[in-house]
């Protein structure tokens, strides 16, 4: 595009849709070519006076610009500056909430398992030898699980061997 915005050379799409522009409406391009489905880079060639506008289309775009206007009202800066803070705040406690649920999920997958292991080996202790674990799951804990299982199989059994020799010899 030319000084007098005038389009001197196009190829592919034509999202600008005229030959020449007027200066508010070049104005208006600059501006608001953030809210349509394409990407322009702009650059101004001040040697030889034109515009060079590359346009691509965008799928996902994150706009994010901070800009400083020295005219503006001082309280508009500090309106901003606790928007900002308002918005990293509510991040912050969203994120906050999301790490208690995620730690208090994976607290719980060590600790009950952990428990019922407790529970079987008390009960286990206590002279139920008949006692099995359960804990439906196929991690290091299955294999603790079999194992403890496997230990209160051959206890049983060597249990009710000794009482069937104890019987044997009583009898």
């Amino acid at each position: 595009m030319d000084k007098e915005y005038r389009v001197v050379y196009s190829r592919g799409l034509d999202t600008i849709g005229k030959d020449k522009l007027t200066i508010e409406e070049f104005t208006a391009f600059l501006t608001e070519s953030k809210s349509k489905p394409y990407h322009y880079d702009i650059l101004y060639h001040p040697k030889g006076e034109f515009w060079l506008i590359v346009t691509f289309p965008t799928s996902i775009r994150l706009d994010f610009s901070l800009i400083y206007n020295k005219e503006a009202a001082a309280g508009d800066f500090m309106r901003s500056g606790l928007v900002i803070a308002f918005v990293v705040l509510i991040y912050l406690l969203i994120l906050a909430l999301f790490t208690f649920i995620y730690s208090r999920i994976t607290a719980a997958s060590i600790t009950v398992p952990l428990k019922k292991l407790c529970d079987g080996t008390r009960l286990l202790r206590e002279g139920d030898y008949s006692v099995r674990v359960d804990l439906r799951l196929k991690n290091e804990f299955a294999e603790l699980q079999d194992t403890f299982n496997d230990m209160a199989a051959r206890i049983e059994h060597e249990i009710s061997l000794r009482k069937k020799s104890e019987e044997d010899s009583a009898g």
